[in-house]
C-alpha cells in the first residue's frame, strides 16, 4: 500500500530551510547565499556552482538548530504509476520499503517549495523523514552515448548527476535509483508479463491511460513496440508528424545537431538496436481527434 501521508510538517525545519535557500539561489539578483552552518554548506557550495556558475558566493552563517534528523534506518520508496516506478517496485519490493506518494505531501509542501524541481523536493522530504535510503524512479534519458563529462543542470541526465552529488554530501540520508542506466525500452522489457498494462499512462485524459497525442505517449509507444510489449493504443496523426516527421527526421538530416529532448535519441536507439519500423499506416489512429486535458507535472517515479 502506498502511503500518501499528509501533514509533512516542514514549517520551521531543515526542509523549509533548504526550500528557502533554493528560492534565494535562483533569484536573478542573488549574489551571496548565507547558509546556516548546520544546513549542508558543502552541498550548497556545489549546488550554487552547478546552477549559477560563479555568480553566487556561498558563505556559512550561524547554525539555525534545524538540521535534518538522524537517520532512522527507514527504507522508503517514492511511487507513482510511471514506468520507472513500476520497475523500481519490482527490484526493491523484497526490502519492504515504506511507500510514499508526493501527492499526499503537496498541501503542506507547496507553500515552501517555490518551484523547486521534483527530484530536489523528494530528496529534501526523504531527509526530513530521516529515511536512511529512499528509492526514486530516475532512468537515463540520453539513450545513446553518455555525456563526456558530468551533466550540467540543463542536460538530459542532470537528475542522475544531482542524485550522485546529493548522496556525496548527505551520505546518511541517501536517495537512490535502481534504473539509472536503463532507457525506456529496457524498463518495459524487464517488467513481468502483463505489468505494462498496470501503468497509469500519460495522465492527460481520464478516458484512457494513454492519450496517444503527447510526447510521452509517442516515446512509450515505440519503446513498447520495439520490445514486443504493446500497450493497446495508437498514436494521433498530429503527434506522429510532430515527433517523427518534424523532430526526428529533421534531427537526422541535420546530422544530430540542435537541441532535442531525448525522444529522438530514444527513437534512434530503438531503430539501431531493435530494428524498429515506424509505420504510420499501422501505428497511427487516423480517426483520432486531439484529446482534451492538461499535462500533470512529470514524475520521476
Amino acid at each position: 500500500m502506498t502511503m500518501t501521508a499528509t501533514g509533512a510538517g516542514v514549517t520551521a525545519t531543515a526542509a523549509a530551510t533548504y526550500f528557502r535557500l533554493r528560492r534565494e539561489l535562483v533569484s536573478p539578483g542573488c549574489e551571496r547565499l548565507v547558509v546556516p552552518a548546520d544546513a549542508g554548506t558543502p552541498f550548497w557550495s556545489w549546488y550554487a556552482g552547478w546552477l549559477r556558475g560563479g555568480e553566487v558566493r556561498v558563505e556559512a552563517g550561524p547554525a539555525a538548530g534545524l538540521a535534518f534528523p538522524e537517520p532512522t534506518g527507514e527504507v522508503a520508496q517514492w511511487c507513482s504509476g510511471g514506468l520507472a516506478s513500476a520497475y523500481t517496485d519490482l527490484l526493491v519490493n523484497h526490502l519492504s520499503p515504506t511507500r510514499l506518494s508526493y501527492h499526499g505531501f503537496a498541501a503542506e509542501v507547496e507553500p515552501h517549495r517555490g518551484g523547486a524541481p521534483l527530484l530536489f523536493t523528494l530528496a529534501v522530504l526523504s531527509a526530513h523523514r530521516g529515511a536512511a535510503c529512499s528509492y526514486v524512479g530516475v532512468a537515463r534519458r540520453a539513450a545513446l552515448a553518455a555525456p563526456a563529462g558530468p551533466p550540467g543542470p540543463t542536460d538530459l541526465d542532470a537528475d542522475l548527476e544531482f542524485l550522485a552529488r546529493w548522496n556525496e554530501f548527505h551520505p546518511a540520508l541517501r536517495l537512490r535509483t535502481v534504473c539509472g542506466d536503463l532507457t525506456r525500452e529496457r524498463l518495459l522489457a524487464a517488467l513481468p508479463p502483463g505489468a505494462e498494462h498496470q501503468l497509469e499512462g500519460c495522465g492527460r485524459t481520464g478516458a484512457a491511460p494513454w492519450c496517444g497525442d503527447c510526447a510521452l505517449c509517442f516515446d512509450t509507444f515505440y519503446a513498447a513496440k520495439a520490445v514486443g510489449r504493446p500497450l493497446g493504443f495508437r498514436l494521433s496523426r498530429r503527434i506522429f508528424e510532430e515527433r517523427y516527421t518534424r523532430d526526428y527526421r529533421t534531427w537526422l538530416d541535420a546530422e544530430f545537431r540542435g537541441a532535442q529532448d531525448g525522444g529522438p535519441q530514444l527513437l534512434a536507439r530503438l531503430q539501431i538496436v531493435h530494428g524498429l519500423k515506424c509505420d504510420p499506416g499501422a501505428d497511427v489512429d487516423h480517426g483520432q481527434q486531439k484529446p482534451t486535458g492538461t499535462h500533470h507535472e512529470e514524475q520521476h517515479t
